[in-house]
């Protein structure tokens, strides 16, 4: 005996709110909606790639962050280098669905001295974004704060990525999944570093 009109439709509710209560249950919701994003802003399906604006205000250098083994890093030490940081959350789906990319720029130009990739987790438990990011296998540089950020870094919604010139200039600002390892904006990475050693 075949299912009524009814019985289908309750199922075609049923299983996907199933799979969804699941995913969302066990934690893995925001990865596998990353994880789609991805798919997609790597598949060139949509354009992710970011306007690169200038002067957008200077950055209050009088934070304080820790790195992954506790170590304690004054915003005093991003001066003089051009800095990528973006705010993420291992909850946030468009934040894991950009990380694939923003690892492989840091891959392209990570090991630049004069420019600093701070990876600024949100999270409330540090030892779940230290999980994640190990299990991706990610070499950026995760920090957390360690003091009130200035409010030029105060952020409603991320991902945000923000691009700071070696004198403190806040020359970029990006809020929402992007895609930024692309030639443009190396170069504009790039060309920001410059103005420092020319």
């Amino acid at each position: 005996m075949g299912l009524s009109k009814n019985q289908k439709k309750i199922l075609e509710w049923i299983i996907p709110l199933g799979i969804f209560g699941l995913l969302y249950v066990s934690g893995l919701l925001p990865e596998v909606q990353g994880a789609l994003q991805s798919l997609i802003v790597r598949s060139g399906a949509v354009d992710q790639r970011v306007e690169v604006r200038e002067d957008l205000g200077s950055l209050s250098f009088d934070f304080t962050l820790e790195d992954q083994n506790g170590n304690s890093i004054s915003s005093t030490d991003f001066q003089g280098k051009t800095v990528f940081i973006n705010l993420w959350a291992t909850w946030c789906g468009p934040c894991i669905a950009e990380m694939p990319d923003i690892e492989d720029l840091y891959q392209e130009i990570g090991n630049d001295p004069d420019v600093m990739f701070v990876m600024l987790n949100l999270d409330q438990n540090r030892e779940k974004a230290v999980e994640f990011i190990e299990r991706k296998e990610y070499q950026m540089p995760i920090y957390y704060k360690a003091s009130a950020l200035p409010p030029e870094l105060n952020v409603r919604s991320i991902p945000t990525t923000f691009v700071i010139d070696p004198e403190g200039k806040v020359i970029f600002r990006h809020s929402g999944i992007a895609a930024y390892n692309n030639d443009s904006f190396i170069s504009f990475l790039k060309s920001n570093k410059q103005v420092k050693n020319s």
